[in-house]
Parts: C-alpha cells; structure tokens; sequence
C-alpha cells in the first residue's frame, strides 16, 4: 500500500511544487482583477465626474458587482449608484 501525504519529508518537492502553483495562479487571477478594476475606476472619475475615493467605493466586486456589469456591458449604459456610464468597449457587449 503507498501512502501519500505532504507532510512526509520525501515529498518536500512536492509540496514546494504544489504551493508554487497555487501561489502563481492566484498572482494572475489578482492582477487580472485589479486592472479591470482600475479601468471601471478611471471611466467612473472620467465619465460621472467622482473623484477617487468615490470612484473606488462603487468598484464592487464579484460576478455581481459593478466592475462587472460595466466589464460586460449588457446594455448602452449602465447604472451604478447615482452614475451612468456608457459602455465604450464595443468587445465587451454581450447583449447590446
């Protein structure tokens, strides 16, 4: 019977693998992130006229989010607390 655990001292290596990927993978998914987020806020400030923080505190994250709805543009326009934005990235658009 083979037992395989990562606590064991032979697989050190393994484990160093395992953590080396999870660590790389979740550097990509953050910086992915982070620059749609930083162009939700940039539009926010250019087209809503909002300065940084309040920019900032509209860019909600998550598959319901702000920065999410204005990323797939659904529609011309959308609405995120008292600021409209139309979509200009006509690549996004899924359903207008």
């Amino acid at each position: 019977m083979v037992s395989y655990t990562l606590n064991s001292k032979n697989n050190k290596g393994e484990r160093m693998k395992l953590v080396s990927l999870i660590a790389i993978g979740m550097l990509f998914s953050a910086s992915a992130m982070a620059g749609t987020k930083d162009d939700f806020i940039a539009e926010v400030k250019k087209q809503c006229g909002k300065d940084d923080g309040a920019a900032a505190a509209l860019a909600t994250g998550g598959r319901q989010g702000n920065v999410m709805k204005w990323k797939t543009c659904t529609s011309a326009t959308v609405t995120v607390g008292d600021c409209t934005l139309t979509c200009t990235d006509s690549s996004s658009k899924i359903g207008g």
